[in-house]
């Protein structure tokens, strides 16, 4: 029904609610779908945040080693510059000497002469039983040769480990 070109039959009034409608629908499903991508977003950021703050410390760590090594380094360095002793050829000679002598070749692995407070000598072997390195040390004690026996154990393979320090000047 239409008077005077107004349409009174309330088809405006549907199509008006329809498209109320459609656009609410589509505003309600827009601002849901947001809500998940924030959702996700949110989780994301928060995951990053966690690894970031993972790095940053072992980044913190990895410093930490690196500022204790250069420290070391540096340690190092003063010792050897003030430590730059030369050691008296009376001690190599002796050393030669001694080694000239040893009666169980084949039981020592290293041999090391250094000057801690004094001059000393630092030796590490094996010994394929308790005889071979009482031997060691009869032959210490001939020789009237201030020393200390600072490791001894027994291995898996049943040889016995052994480190004796010689004090040269004690």
């Amino acid at each position: 029904m239409e008077w005077q070109g107004i349409n009174l039959s309330g088809y405006n009034q549907n199509q008006w609610v329809k498209y109320s409608i459609r656009n609410f629908i589509i505003i309600l499903a827009t601002f849901i779908f947001l809500s998940i991508i924030t959702i996700f977003i949110i989780f994301q950021y928060q995951d990053i945040q966690y690894k970031n703050k993972q790095l940053n410390n072992e980044i913190t760590e990895i410093e930490n080693k690196i500022s204790q090594t250069q420290n070391n380094i540096e340690k190092l360095k003063k010792n050897t510059i003030t430590n730059n002793q030369l050691i008296k050829s009376e001690y190599i000679y002796f050393l030669n000497q001694y080694l000239n002598s040893f009666k169980e070749k084949g039981a020592l692995e290293i041999i090391q002469i250094y000057i801690d407070s004094h001059t000393k000598i630092k030796i590490i072997g094996k010994a394929k039983n308790q005889e071979k390195f009482m031997s060691i040390e009869q032959q210490l004690k001939q020789d009237n040769i201030n020393y200390h026996i600072t490791q001894l154990h027994t291995s898996e393979d049943n040889l016995l480990s052994f480190q004796i320090i010689i004090d040269l000047q004690g």
